[in-house]
């Protein structure tokens, strides 16, 4: 075997046993004495075997539990696949990959300027734009996205064991935000960690906010603020609620962490560390906002009840009433399980 075929081989079953590490226990490893990683971004070759259009693809890939995905397909060829392509996609995304264009990124379109994918070692990144799909989308939304899927296998029950919580942490930079600042027409990122009540089967995307681009530079949410935005409306094609909240000080859905670059409403390039997390007094207080806005979500009550299905960066545009562009790239992605009382909090 050769020795890059040896190291894929090594990144591949990194990758599933850094997302299979917790659920192969079970709710028996809800015991959580010390810190333990559920997840960490692999280190992978380039697009081959990385990237998928599922809806080209006629089917999400299961060979992988880490993959980057694009739900969007490609209008310009005839299987809705993505082409290589050589351009300067790291003038948007700030990831110039090392090795050869081809094997590192995929576009729309062999072009400058086309939506393209890029994969190399531990970083990946996307620069989006809307004028790729000029007959719109579904929601008329445009997303490629990293996304982990934890096995289903026997369930990650985070709150089974009290005093348990969910760290994230990644680096970022979005170099490339373009839009009209209003309804239909955005750009943001959000770390998002989807859960399912085992009793209802009713799903939760759980957002920490870490981008959204603004018409000019502002302050940081308001503790009231915060609270008014905690509940987002029915995702009707997730078949999910959403809760969450900007990543921020006083919220009380989410939890900064020491040494967490806080929520942005600006574009930048150069690496900036966000680290968030859900205590089990977050996820309580989530499913409390949830039922008092929307008396319909019938999931338990209980934190203990909720599997953590997946994690996934929901770095996207919104275009339906203007052109829009989003740029960015990622790196060291991480989700550990932290007792409460060993969280390093922001002070």
């Amino acid at each position: 075997m050769s020795l890059i075929k040896w190291n894929l081989t090594v990144a591949i079953c990194a990758s599933i046993v850094f997302c299979a590490a917790f659920s192969a226990h079970g709710e028996a490893a809800g015991t959580v004495d010390s810190a333990r990683v559920i997840f960490e971004q692999p280190v992978l070759e380039g697009v081959a075997g990385n990237f998928h259009v599922p809806l080209a693809e006629h089917g999400y890939p299961k060979e992988r539990t880490f993959n980057l995905i694009l739900w969007q397909p490609n209008p310009e060829t005839a299987d809705g696949k993505l082409v290589p392509t050589s351009w300067r996609a790291g003038d948007r995304t700030g990831f110039y990959p090392a090795g050869a264009p081809e094997e590192h990124q995929a576009g729309f379109r062999d072009a400058v300027g086309a939506s393209t994918v890029q994969i190399e070692g531990d970083t990946v990144g996307a620069y989006l734009n809307s004028q790729d799909l000029p007959q719109g989308s579904n929601g008329d939304k445009m997303m490629i996205t990293p996304e982990c899927r934890f096995s289903n296998k026997q369930g990650t029950y985070p709150f089974a064991h009290p005093g348990t919580a969910i760290a994230v942490s990644l680096e970022l930079q979005v170099p490339t935000a373009r839009d009209q600042y209003r309804k239909g027409c955005l750009t943001y990122a959000v770390s998002d960690l989807q859960f399912e009540d085992r009793r209802t089967h009713t799903q939760i995307s759980y957002g920490i906010g870490l981008f959204h681009h603004g018409a000019t530079p502002g302050p940081q949410a308001s503790p009231d603020w915060l609270r008014g935005t905690e509940v987002g409306a029915f995702d009707v094609p997730s078949h999910s609620f959403q809760v969450g909240n900007h990543l921020a000080p006083g919220s009380r859905v989410v939890t900064v962490l020491a040494g967490s670059t806080l929520f942005q409403n600006q574009p930048w390039k150069g690496w900036r560390t966000f680290r968030g997390a859900v205590t089990e007094a977050n996820f309580r207080t989530a499913l409390q906002a949830l039922k008092a806005k929307h008396p319909e979500f019938g999931g338990s009550e209980n934190p203990a009840d909720y599997e953590l299905t997946r994690w996934h960066l929901n770095a996207e545009l919104k275009f339906s009433t203007g052109p829009a562009e989003l740029g960015w790239s990622m790196r060291l992605a991480r989700i550990e399980l932290v007792p409460d009382v060993e969280l390093k909090r922001s002070e």
